[in-house]
């Protein structure tokens, strides 16, 4: 991607910004904590696990979840994506449709930036180190930027929007996938939840950065709810066993 052409390079590892250790840190003794870092061999099949694996019932809803997103992309194709929060790239290579698609997965894990680059980079799929907030990315660079699983690592939502929207060209869309969005009255509960999980996993300094996101933070952009986990008919379905996400999908057009 030649947006990425002036930047260094560490162990062929493109680094927008320098690296940083406190979040990674925590970050990383979670995953391998929860058995969520996945060998080379593992990382290539994703969306899909064997059904044995302890993890398969999830990955069988990102599987859903991905399906949609690219039957929605081939009806509004995109050139140009980011996929912030990208991990282990899985989902970066999933978006490399045509050869016209350029996609570029960018995160602040190394260990698995370094595997998704290993495993996915190619002409049309790059990967790149960096904090969105210190990188110093051109403004209207892409057409999608996507933010699945990952909204809850970042501590100031509104913040995070205005930051990624000023990176849309005129037309583009911003896609928040597989997060949870809380009313105001379910945070305290939330908070809770989070602090006796890492506690009881043994990783209690992940609950420092995990954060529990409100609509509220969303109600200055203007946004349409492509899924909404709330609606009767799907909580319906979910209890029925059907596969049906929890988290909403929200999407944020830029005029």
């Amino acid at each position: 991607m030649k947006l990425l052409n002036n930047y260094p390079e560490i162990n062929n590892l493109t680094h927008l910004t320098p690296p940083e250790n406190d979040f990674e840190a925590a970050y990383l003794e979670a995953r391998i904590k929860e058995g969520r870092l996945y060998p080379d061999e593992i990382v290539k099949q994703l969306p899909y696990l064997p059904l044995e694996h302890p993890q398969a019932r999830e990955w069988k809803l990102r599987q859903h979840n991905v399906k949609l997103l690219l039957e929605q992309l081939k009806k509004q194709p995109k050139s140009s994506i980011l996929d912030l929060g990208c991990g282990n790239g899985w989902l970066t290579h999933q978006l490399v449709t045509n050869e016209e698609v350029q996609v570029l997965g960018m995160d602040i894990n190394t260990p698995e930036l370094e595997q998704a680059n290993r495993i996915f980079a190619s002409d049309q799929c790059s990967f790149a180190y960096g904090d969105i907030f210190k990188a110093t990315l051109p403004e209207h660079s892409f057409d999608l930027i996507l933010l699945v699983s990952c909204i809850q690592y970042f501590p100031d939502l509104s913040k995070l929007m205005h930051c990624l929207t000023s990176l849309l060209s005129p037309g583009g869309e911003l896609h928040i996938m597989d997060s949870p969005i809380y009313a105001a009255t379910q945070v305290a509960q939330a908070k809770s939840r989070t602090k006796a999980y890492y506690q009881e996993q043994g990783s209690s300094s992940m609950k420092d950065h995990y954060h529990h996101h409100c609509w509220e933070a969303l109600s200055e952009f203007s946004y349409q709810l492509q899924y909404n986990p709330s609606n009767l008919t799907n909580k319906v379905l979910r209890k029925l066993g059907a596969t049906k996400s929890p988290f909403p999908w929200v999407i944020i057009s830029k005029p």
